[in-house]
This record gives structure tokens, sequence and C-alpha cells, in this order.
């Protein structure tokens, strides 16, 4: 391998290592890594339609939220999306 090959692989490398650290937690508790991401997710729209719609709210656990949602398909979901694509903010 040529040294600028070399020395764009080692950058890259360590580019990637916060990453990497993080998916290493991630699989030591992969039920603490997958509940972080949902209120993630429940953080940023909270507030929205959707949310106030469903009653989601930050703090679920995954079962409230399962049980929030009900089973959909494109169609349930269409009226959202078209929401979005007329430009309706994010509320």
């Amino acid at each position: 391998m040529s040294p600028a090959a070399t020395l764009a692989n080692s950058l890259w490398r360590l580019a990637c290592e916060p990453a990497r650290r993080r998916l290493r937690g991630a699989l030591g508790n992969p039920a603490a890594a997958q509940q972080a991401v949902l209120q993630r997710i429940l953080s940023t729209q909270q507030g929205t339609a959707f949310a106030r719609r469903y009653g989601l709210r930050p703090g679920m656990s995954a079962a409230e939220f399962q049980n929030a949602l009900p089973i959909g398909d494109y169609d349930s979901l269409s009226p959202w999306i078209e929401r979005m694509k007329q430009g309706a903010p994010h509320e």
C-alpha cells in the first residue's frame, strides 16, 4: 500500500473510532441502546401533530410506544406524508 493510502486509511479509522465505541457499547446492552434511540426520536417529535394524535411523549417505554401506534401501511400514513409535502410546519 502506498504511503498516501496508508495515511488515508489511518485517518479514516481515526474518524470512525467514536462510532465504533458507540457500537461496542450498544452491543453490551442492546435493550438500553434501543430505548435510548426511542427516547431520542420521541424527544425530537414532541409537540408534533402526529405525536399529539397518538399520545407519543418522551419517557414512554417500548411497550407503551407499540400500544400507542396502530399497525399501519402507506395508506394510513399518506395524510401525514401529504401534510409534509405541502410544507406543513413541524408541529
